[in-house]
């Protein structure tokens, strides 16, 4: 099997899980009911909160103010993302939370996602989970019924039903994802990113035929010593977590959301552009 690898990596200093090269595995997504062209048109980042995406709060990427407005969060975005295209990235995975989509911030962080569509960057919105369980089924939707109602209609932006939803079973997994997409049926298939087993193996959310057509979100920890210290070990267990969906003969529908390589100069990227939009 060929592995169509580049990056989505973290940005990491001091515990910060930023940014990451959006890798896309393969080259055609699936079609079914989604108006999707290819994953291999995504090569990005993950821009979070200096202080991790799991805080309570407002979820605030680094280099952003939840003081700030819509005009200035405009600007800076602005600002960060174009150094990010200049470094290949074409996407940009952003989290939020029921405080972030409730609250006052709301409106002013809308304008990350918006400066990055006006870029033609593609942005995949995906929220935290907390304990990595929905927690309140109802708090749940009503976040997503704002997301989706904000940006169905803009074809840039992707749908990451939940990051990590490591609380749950496989099957329980699946079925949330399920009704998810039925909730949804406006939404293509083709954006929507639905989280592997704790977003970390394809296989059973792949089968599921409720989920046909959408594209499956892996994250891949293991390369660097943690537990893989070879590149050998590591494509094993790459392979064996893809369970195949970077493949023709499973419509190429992988992609890779969280890869462990890291992007120091990503971070740098962030903050020399914070630097200079304060200047």
């Amino acid at each position: 099997m060929n592995l169509h690898l580049r990056y989505f990596r973290r940005f990491t200093p001091v515990g910060m899980v930023a940014a990451m090269l959006l890798s896309l595995l393969g080259v055609q997504a699936a079609t079914g009911t989604a108006a999707h062209t290819t994953t291999s048109q995504f090569h990005g980042v993950n821009w979070a909160d200096p202080n991790d995406n799991f805080v309570t709060g407002n979820i605030t990427p680094v280099g952003l103010s939840n003081t700030d407005s819509y005009a200035t969060t405009y600007a800076k975005s602005t600002s960060i993302l174009k150094g990010f295209q200049a470094l290949g990235a074409n996407t940009v995975r952003m989290g939020f939370n029921q405080a972030t989509v409730t609250g006052s911030w709301w409106n002013s962080c809308t304008a990350a996602f918006d400066a990055a569509t006006d870029l033609g960057i593609n942005v995949v919105l995906a929220p935290w989970l907390q304990n990595g369980v929905v927690g309140d089924t109802n708090a749940f939707y009503a976040m997503w019924d704002t997301v989706i109602s904000k940006y169905q209609g803009n074809s840039r932006v992707y749908f990451g039903i939940m990051n990590e939803p490591w609380g749950y079973s496989a099957t329980d997994e699946d079925n949330i994802a399920a009704a998810w997409v039925a909730r949804y049926a406006q939404v293509p298939r083709g954006r929507i990113l639905v989280p592997g087993a704790w977003e970390g193996n394809l296989c059973t959310v792949g089968a599921d035929s409720r989920l046909a057509g959408t594209l499956l979100s892996l994250h891949e920890y293991t390369l660097g010593g943690e537990t893989h210290p070879t590149e050998a070990e590591w494509i094993t267990s790459f392979e064996n977590n893809v369970c195949g969906y970077d493949s023709r003969l499973k419509k190429h529908r992988a992609v890779a959301t969280r890869y462990d390589k890291l992007a120091v100069r990503y971070e740098a990227t962030v903050l020399v552009a914070a630097i200079n939009e304060s200047l």
